[in-house]
């Protein structure tokens, strides 16, 4: 079952639920307070880096970015912010190339699968 938290952009939570809850793990009780980076983050960036868990590929990358630029402007820090802004735009590009290429592929997969059937179809005739 999927987690039933609505996320800050008000898209449902992609994670799968705890075993007998309704809540995935980031939406559940906060970490243990001996865990590494408890006095480090926030709630909020826990919440968000346990959804990027989640998350496959460049999509992790990008939501860990996110994360990141909010904890740094949250602290003051423009110029690292700029910094983060500018990789996130880098990493967006990508993104943006890896799915031109992968429609691209699959275009081409369709039109062979095509071409197969119109060919089978007319041989069977």
């Amino acid at each position: 079952m999927r987690c039933v938290m609505t996320l800050g952009s008000g898209e449902r939570c992609p994670l799968t639920a705890n075993s007998g809850s309704k809540t995935c793990r980031a939406h559940a009780s906060p970490p243990q307070p001996d865990s590494f980076y408890t006095d480090q983050l926030t709630d909020a960036d826990r919440r968000a880096l346990a959804v990027a868990a989640g998350l496959a590929g460049v999509d992790a990358e990008i939501a860990v970015l996110r994360v990141l630029i909010r904890r740094v402007l949250s602290l003051g820090d423009v110029e690292a912010a700029r910094r983060g802004i500018d990789t996130l735009c880098r990493t967006l590009k990508i993104r943006h190339a890896l799915d031109e290429h992968t429609s691209d592929q699959l275009a081409d997969a369709l039109g062979r699968v095509l071409d197969t059937i119109t060919e089978d179809e007319a041989i069977s005739r």
